[in-house]
């Protein structure tokens, strides 16, 4: 027990000198910003024998902004710390190691994990829910024979595999190394919660011609539903379904919502003054097309404005909130096209909002 505790303060030592570090760097004000939950770390481990080095690859699979392993030995004494993506080591001893992956992407979190560096071949295994793909642990082993719930086999290293409904079902894995080999027989117990991320689309309906408004997730499975309204105010109590009046003069859109399952969290966002029916005479004067949609390489903006006005302002706005890129343009023509480069943006869905006038016109795109 005084080991585990050990670890653990290490731990929460690296956690808060890395978010000492964060706070220096300052994250703004505007609470769209931080609305992001914190990373989920995730490595796998290959490696796992006395005379070979042990690799560390990083899987999280959230944006983050640094991470730092450390390594610790059975006594709780670290023997090596590392801020690289990714991590190697040469264990000069057999026996017991904690490892410790450290994340942060404005939010900090951690994974321990304990692994054994030996000469024993052995086989095992976990599966990783949610991400339909199994975990090779095997020690000491060079050579795997996977047999699969639906009677297939595969010597892949870690095969992937798709649970399409809740249950346990069996999977053998022999590992092989030279003349040695072992083999595991494992029920994976498949949850009904861990069969893929949520849907965080939702939808919007005007209750009145106010700016009070009813937003309706798609997926009303899930077990949390974290509302921000884009005036400052926020909701995540009302479930899949809520009914909010935006404060106009402190809103700046989208309104997002984040969405939690067994298997993790997704969001979505969306303008609600821009999706939904104005009366006749506060229409948009402006057409504007988007493509292609979801966009690899560059996205085209197709602007058909029949107001006066010649100013246009366009903004790139990330999930969180901040302002990418802003364009401002000048003594523009009634229609014309305008080209963005996508290729440094991240994959994922951002705001395209255009500003004519005074009329505010957002589009959601997709970045493949």
């Amino acid at each position: 027990m005084k080991y585990t505790i050990t670890i653990g303060l290490f731990c929460i030592l690296v956690l808060n000198s890395a978010f000492s570090q964060t706070q220096k760097s300052g994250s703004g004000s505007n609470p769209s910003k931080n609305m992001h939950p914190p990373p989920v770390p995730y490595f796998i481990v290959t490696g796992l024998c006395y005379g070979d080095t042990t690799h560390f690859i990083n899987k999280t699979t959230s944006t983050i902004i640094s991470s730092e392993w450390s390594i610790m030995n059975d006594k709780g004494d670290t023997i090596y710390t590392s801020k690289n993506q990714d991590a190697s080591y040469y264990f000069k001893k057999r026996g017991f190691y904690s490892i410790c992956l450290a994340a942060n992407n404005g939010h900090i979190a951690s994974k321990i994990r304990t692994i054994r560096i030996d000469t024993i071949t052995t086989a095992n295994f976990a599966f990783r829910y949610c991400y339909d793909e199994f975990e090779n642990l095997s020690t000491c082993s060079d050579q795997f024979v996977w047999v699969l719930p639906d009677n297939s086999t595969s010597t892949d290293f870690a095969p992937a595999y798709t649970f399409t409904t809740p249950g346990k079902f069996p999977v053998k894995l022999e590992a092989k190394k030279g003349n040695k080999s072992n083999t595991l027989f494992k029920l994976v117990n498949m949850r009904g919660d861990s069969i893929g991320l949520p849907n965080a689309a939702f939808t919007c309906k005007r209750i009145d011609t106010s700016a009070t408004f009813e937003f309706t997730a798609v997926d009303s499975l899930a077990s949390l539903y974290s509302w921000y309204f884009g005036d400052q105010q926020g909701d995540d109590t009302s479930g899949y379904k809520v009914i909010h009046t935006i404060d106009k003069s402190k809103y700046f859109p989208p309104v997002n919502l984040l969405i939690t399952n067994g298997c993790g969290f997704t969001f979505d966002f969306l303008d609600p003054f821009a999706v939904t029916v104005l009366p006749e005479e506060t229409k948009p004067a402006v057409d504007i097309a988007v493509y292609p949609n979801p966009a690899e390489e560059e996205l085209i903006v197709s602007v058909n404005n029949s107001i006066d006005s010649k100013k246009i302002i366009m903004r790139l706005i990330d999930a969180n909130g901040t302002i990418l890129k802003e364009t401002k343009l000048q003594n523009t023509t009634a229609r014309f096209n305008f080209n963005y480069d996508v290729t440094q943006l991240h994959k994922g869905i951002y705001l395209l909002q255009i500003e004519i006038g005074k009329q505010l016109v957002n589009k959601k795109i997709m970045v493949q």
